[in-house]
């Protein structure tokens, strides 16, 4: 099974040990057969979360060691980026021929590059 992670899930195996081993009892998205992937963007925000936060170098070196595990996405591509801009008019309730029936939900930029 494919299992994709957003930065905030990234963090959770990072920083909480009770909801990783929760997830990994419960789904094993590291296990044998599955395959974690994330978004080069969640990339880029991980780089600014250890700037932001001062992460020393031997965090940063863990860090770069668990993403090993993880297929790296690109988004470097045309249906990608249709499907961006399709997502974005769409939780903007924008999106004609289909509209979100409720109010608008603008999302972070960042979060629709994850999502795509």
């Amino acid at each position: 099974m494919n299992y994709f992670f957003d930065t905030n899930a990234i963090l959770i195996y990072l920083r909480d040990r009770e909801k990783k081993l929760w997830l990994d009892e419960n789904y094993d998205p590291l296990g044998k057969g599955n395959t974690a992937i994330i978004s080069v963007v969640v990339l880029g925000e991980l780089e600014s979360i250890s700037l932001r936060n001062n992460w020393g170098q031997k965090r940063i070196e863990n860090l770069e060691i668990f993403l090993r595990k993880f297929l790296i996405a690109d988004i470097n591509s045309r249906d990608i980026i249709k499907k961006y801009g399709e997502i974005d008019a769409f939780s903007q309730g924008k999106l004609k021929g289909n509209p979100l029936g409720d109010s608008s939900r603008n999302m972070g930029k960042n979060d629709l590059w994850i999502a795509v």
